[in-house]
């Protein structure tokens, strides 16, 4: 690094073998799963539609010969009254439902995987070229001393009078040149860095809400 450049150096080494848990926290990853648990649920919702469901229901009545003992305690009555639905004749079109349901389940479990080769991609692509930006910086930097080298050593010869202005003006601007170049791969370096967190989910917390998407399918079918 160049001395006052206020650039700060990447750690490359902990970005090496990365464990595949960190992977679980990206929210890609997270809302993916998600999703194959809600829509696993969904199966079930469907396949209880098949059995009949039972409820009981009550009432609450009044009865009094005269108006003033109408609120009496012995005026108070109620009942019971079990119900029974069941969607006997529907079978057709509940098994459909859970054909549905469970197409989408394999929809969102193969969605799942993609998502998580798709990290597995991103940050095996983004560790790859964060090494490459770091060779690369390693080389500009030793072009840069080299240069630094050949300045002082025209600076002396044009001194002495053995070589031209004009050579010394050459030899600065190429190391002018290679400076800029070494910083500039010193800031993609840090961009690089910055990058592989993001594709490591970092910045995030597994306590963080996941954004869930609205099935308004669901809800019709349900």
């Amino acid at each position: 690094m160049l001395e006052g450049s206020g650039i700060p150096s990447a750690d490359i080494n902990i970005a090496i073998s990365p464990p595949a848990e960190l992977l679980r926290r990206r929210p890609d990853i997270r809302q993916a799963e998600r999703a194959v648990a809600a829509q696993t649920a969904r199966i079930g919702v469907a396949t209880a539609e098949l059995y009949p469901e039972f409820s009981l229901g009550g009432a609450l009545t009044l009865q009094a010969s005269e108006l003033g003992n109408l609120f009496e305690s012995n005026s108070l009555g109620w009942s019971l009254a079990p119900g029974v639905r069941w969607n006997l004749f529907s079978g057709g079109k509940i098994e459909g439902n859970i054909q549905v349901q469970e197409s989408k389940t394999d929809q969102a479990v193969n969605n799942y995987h993609a998502t998580i080769l798709n990290a597995l991609a991103e940050v095996e692509t983004t560790m790859v070229r964060m090494r490459q930006d770091e060779l690369l910086t390693q080389k500009l930097g030793e072009a840069v001393a080299a240069s630094q080298h050949s300045v002082d050593l025209t600076s002396i010869s044009y001194l002495a009078g053995l070589v031209t202005f004009q050579s010394l003006l050459d030899s600065q601007r190429s190391l002018f040149a290679q400076q800029d170049d070494f910083a500039k791969s010193q800031g993609q370096q840090i961009i690089d860095f910055i990058d592989l967190n993001r594709a490591l989910g970092g910045g995030w917390s597994l306590s963080d809400p996941i954004p869930v998407k609205n099935d308004t399918q669901f809800k019709e079918n349900k």
